[in-house]
């Protein structure tokens, strides 16, 4: 604090030592705007530097890769908070030099705008399940499928597959 105000202002109690103080305070000003502004360039570049840090912890994206993009309008908007916040899946055309996504629908019609990297994210892949499961029919044999269905999507059928046993109006047990 000494070296930017350059005198003890407590000690001052006359006029001319308030003048000269003044004086070496303007002589110093220059000194001082210098070293302040270098100070200010070195914390903004390591302030640059650790957003950066922070900001590439995600992989790049690669073209032809799935991906949401976030709908920023509903920041704004009062009420929507369990609105859809993603649209898409979108594919990546190309990226940018400045890190911005240029995107296209799935059927290949190009989006006119790009998009920021902090607005996009990998389009999650469902898991699949890729090993041979058992089929059976009414009145068939098992039958054996190497099908690359949704493991999420397997396990919702199966707990939603349970037969309820009810009785018809004429008493006979019915399978629905």
């Amino acid at each position: 604090l000494e070296k930017y105000l350059g005198t003890n202002w407590e000690d001052i109690k006359t006029t001319e030592e308030l003048l000269l103080a003044r004086v070496h305070q303007l002589e110093r000003r220059e000194e001082i705007l210098q070293e302040a502004y270098k100070k200010l360039k070195e914390s903004r570049f390591q302030s640059l530097e650790s957003q950066n840090q922070k900001k590439n912890l995600r992989k790049p994206l690669g073209v032809g890769q799935l991906v949401l993009v976030y709908k920023k309008s509903l920041v704004s908007q009062h009420g929507k908070l369990f609105e859809n916040k993603w649209n898409g899946p979108y594919r990546i055309t190309k990226q940018e030099e400045g890190g911005s996504y240029n995107l296209e629908e799935l059927d290949g019609t190009t989006l006119k705008r790009r998009f920021a990297a902090s607005h996009i994210k990998p389009f999650p892949r469902p898991m699949t399940y890729r090993k041979s499961i058992f089929l059976k029919k009414k009145g068939d044999n098992h039958i054996s499928a190497n099908l690359g269905l949704d493991l999420h999507y397997l396990l919702y059928f199966h707990s939603k597959k349970k037969k309820k046993k009810k009785r018809s109006r004429s008493g006979e047990l019915a399978h629905y």
